[in-house]
């Protein structure tokens, strides 16, 4: 299957259910076998459609599969659902970042990991510049508690690093997160860019 590595780190997407990290385990011509990196609250439904989606550095390629089988646990055999030829669907959303400097918890390894403490450098609505998370590489999945600081929860989503800075520094796309959370983190980056318009013009 194009696009898939053994040893990815993708997300399947299930068709009513929740978004699932998974590793690339093995890869054929016409199948691919994934570990789930965490467990699902119920298995995938055999021949049910679903979506594989991979970061590359033309963007995140989704790829339409089916569930081929399962064992009940962790492991997922999928197969492409789309047409011979069809090509996967690329998705680039733009949204504006803004420097913004808030607390963010990182848990790698699952959501119940050990908490990373560490700051955001810039916000967007699909992602983050953090700083002090030198240990995860490009493809590493994570899980963020963001703190806005205005008195709300954290936002939580799935991210993934899709680039490597200097001094530990590891920019982020955000891969699953509420339609709520995505429009609160959106509303942040408007409110600091209009912030920083108005003290460059004061």
């Amino acid at each position: 299957m194009k696009h898939l590595e053994a040893g990815q780190t993708v997300l399947l997407r299930l068709t009513g259910a929740a978004d699932l990290a998974a590793r690339v385990d093995a890869v054929g011509e016409d199948d691919a076998t994934l570990i789930l990196l965490t467990p699902p609250l119920r298995p995938p439904t055999t021949g049910g459609s679903a979506a594989v989606e991979v970061t590359t550095p033309r963007g995140i390629v989704t790829i339409k599969v089916r569930i081929a089988a399962h064992d009940g646990r962790g492991s997922v055999r999928v197969e492409p659902a789309a047409e011979p030829g069809e090509a996967p669907a690329v998705q680039r959303r733009d949204f504006v970042r803004v420097g913004a400097n808030v607390p963010v918890v990182v848990r790698d390894g699952g959501p119940e990991g050990p908490a990373h403490e560490v700051f955001s450098l810039n916000v967007s609505g699909n992602g983050l510049l953090i700083s002090g998370i030198s240990h995860l590489t490009v493809g590493d999945f994570a899980w963020v508690a963001i703190d806005l600081e205005d008195g709300t929860p954290a936002i939580e989503a799935l991210v993934v690093v899709v680039r490597e800075l200097d001094r530990g520094r590891r920019a982020v796309r955000i891969q699953s997160i509420s339609a709520r959370d995505e429009q609160r983190m959106v509303r942040f980056s408007f409110a600091q860019q209009q912030r920083a318009r108005l003290a460059r013009d004061a």
